[in-house]
């Protein structure tokens, strides 16, 4: 007859030990995922808003003349997700010449992701 060894396989408390470990780091990767898929979205948005930013900038140059000192503010969807913008236009402290400010943020929280800003000859009557 074969003898069994008391030596042979892992007793109950080295699984257990093993199984917290082997949890710890499996919990560790998911937020090191999650935190990795938040980073993503949010570059994700700053590019979107950047583009978004240079658009609204470059409508400033477009509509010159019906441009007046003060702020204008809008809403705009791009790729399914929703930005608010806020252009600015003030006496820049310079005889004439004007800031231009574009801002984007999130609409969601608020969150500033993109800024312009272009200091410009006043080309008013």
């Amino acid at each position: 007859m074969a003898r069994r060894s008391s030596d042979s396989g892992f007793t109950l408390v080295e699984v257990l030990v093993a199984l917290i470990v082997f949890s710890a780091a499996a919990i560790s990767l998911l937020a090191i995922s999650r935190s990795s898929a938040t980073s993503v979205k949010t570059l994700e948005d700053r590019y979107i808003a950047r583009t978004i930013a240079d658009s609204k900038m470059a409508e400033t140059f477009t509509e010159i003349a019906q441009l007046q000192l003060g702020d204008q503010t809008g809403e705009i969807m791009q790729m399914d997700r929703e930005f608010t913008w806020l252009l600015s236009i003030a006496e820049s402290g310079r005889p004439g010449l004007d800031l231009i400010r574009v801002q984007v943020s999130r609409k969601s929280d608020g969150l500033l992701l993109a800024e312009t800003v272009v200091v410009r000859q006043r080309n008013r009557a």
